[in-house]
């Protein structure tokens, strides 16, 4: 199984210097724990999520501080982040977020931001029961015509 079988395609991006306000409420309003920080060609830059907005932004005591409408994504996000290809194997890309802990990677394809993959999606899949390996599959397709048979 490849990352495209999984990849969640149409994915709301943000820009580096997008306020992290903005960034909040788009991640807010699409459900999303990441989105892709991608550049006017929508190639990536940077990988911003909940934890990178949430940081330093929810004091203890006190009354609540206010967001500096100058602050931008640039600010908070990962640089360079790890990255996958809709070609790249499943098995492979998902290791490699969990030694990571990685909760979502972008993906790109001819340097352009295509989608993104995250561990949410690939449990979805676990849940359908798609996610099996090869041998285990024939196992159980065998094991279906046998009982046709």
């Amino acid at each position: 199984m490849h990352v495209r079988d999984v990849m969640r395609t149409g994915v709301t991006t943000v820009r580096a210097d997008t306020p992290i306000a903005v960034a909040a409420r788009v991640l807010v309003g699409r459900g999303h724990a990441s989105s892709p920080v991608v550049d006017a060609e929508d190639r990536v830059v940077g990988v911003v999520s909940e934890s990178d907005l949430l940081a330093g932004r929810v004091p203890v005591g006190g009354d609540p501080g206010e967001i500096d409408p100058e602050e931008v994504v640039a600010a908070v996000m990962t640089h360079h982040p790890f990255t996958a290809g809709p070609d790249d194997d499943l098995a492979f890309t998902v290791a490699r977020m969990l030694e990571n802990g990685l909760r979502a990677l972008p993906v790109e394809s001819g340097g352009r931001c295509v989608g993104l993959l995250s561990r949410h999606d690939v449990l979805r899949e676990v849940a359908r029961g798609s996610l099996q390996s090869e041998e285990r599959w024939r196992e159980h397709a065998g094991m279906a015509s046998r009982d046709r048979g």
